[in-house]
């Protein structure tokens, strides 16, 4: 099983792995973040990782006073997330965004891809509630509409939108009979780079289904 580093050299600037596994999942949200850094469409989707002894919560309580995404350790359960490669020097403004360090704190992780092992950089919540904070439903959406572009809807299902209808007692539609990457053809930026991604991890991507 090959193993590798969390940095490397792409074009002269050190470039970085990092592992979104809620709202920067969305495309559309993530290159909002990257735009305020002066880092528009500096980034590159390498694949989807897993990440096993893990499962989402709900843990962060945001100054809005609801909730947000964090990842804990829970054996037997795993965590998906997008691995992107993006510059070293737009972490400054990934951090920003998370709130770094006094809500989130960065942890180094190895994720699965298929058969390999990738070094990736990741937040979690530094002051975990132990009671899970509902999330407002503007972030709930965001953080759904990612997934969906990417994730195998049986995933959803079980560890967002179940976890979710239990949590706070929410209503909301498991999503039906669909694919990986099924719902990507509106955005054709990450529709190009997810179909590389499928050509290069084509054993990972039929596990996946």
């Amino acid at each position: 099983m090959r193993r590798y580093k969390i940095n490397n050299i792409m074009k002269g600037k050190m470039m970085m792995k990092y592992y979104a596994y809620g709202s920067c999942t969305n495309l559309n949200s993530f290159n909002e973040t990257l735009n305020t850094g002066g880092f528009d469409g500096q980034y590159k989707i390498i694949s989807v990782g897993r990440s096993e002894g893990y499962k989402l919560a709900f843990t962060r309580k945001m100054n809005s006073s609801s909730g947000a995404l964090d990842i804990i350790e829970s054996a037997g359960d795993y965590v998906l997330g997008v691995v992107y490669e993006i510059p070293d020097a737009a972490i400054s403004t990934i951090n920003k965004r998370e709130g770094y360090p006094t809500a989130y704190k960065h942890l180094k992780i190895n994720v699965s891809l298929g058969e390999e092992k990738l070094e990736v950089l990741t937040y979690v919540v530094v002051d975990k509630h132990r009671e899970e904070v509902c999330p407002s439903k503007e972030y709930y959406n965001r953080v759904l509409e990612g997934m969906k572009n990417r994730f195998p809807k049986t995933y959803i299902n079980q560890y967002f939108i179940s976890h979710y209808n239990e949590k706070f007692g929410g209503t909301e539609s498991l999503l039906g009979e669909s694919n990986l990457y099924h719902d990507a053809d509106h955005d054709a930026q990450f529709k190009k780079q997810s179909l590389g991604v499928i050509e290069e991890n084509e054993l990972f991507y039929r596990l996946l289904r």
